[in-house]
């Protein structure tokens, strides 16, 4: 049978102007790492930023409803540096980093990036009630 196909294939006229293309694009989401499971990274970030979310809640719980209209540095300031006791406390530990980070290779680098990344978040509560503010 090969043989026969082969032989009718070399003499098919046909042949020069019929041929077959394929061709697709596919898209493969990355795999879960070792120990890992799909959906992970998505999971912490939607996790991360829904406690980002309470913690601006907190800072509606804290502030005086006068601060809204005219809002100061202050108070928001405050919530975002006070949530750094979430990562410190619950966070670190649980990564394996210690109460503080006194676990982790450079724990004052770790204290600060902490300290400053939720510095940076009352910084951006405070910008976005200015915003609102205005409105």
């Amino acid at each position: 049978f090969v043989a026969i196909q082969r032989r009718l294939g070399s003499t098919d006229a046909l042949n020069e102007y019929v041929r077959h293309v394929g061709s697709a694009v596919f898209a493969v989401p990355p795999g879960a790492r070792p120990g890992g499971y799909v959906g992970e990274a998505l999971l912490g970030w939607g996790a991360h930023y829904l406690i980002g979310v309470a913690f601006a809640a907190l800072l509606c719980w804290y502030a005086e409803p006068a601060w809204f209209s005219r809002p100061t540095p202050g108070p928001a300031l405050l919530v975002g540096v006070a949530t750094v006791l979430a990562p410190w406390l619950l966070l670190q530990p649980e990564m394996g980093a210690g109460v503080f980070a006194r676990h982790a290779p450079k724990p004052w680098q770790a204290r600060f990036h902490s300290l400053l990344t939720h510095a940076l978040l009352g910084v951006g509560l405070y910008l976005t009630t200015m915003l609102l503010a205005r409105f």
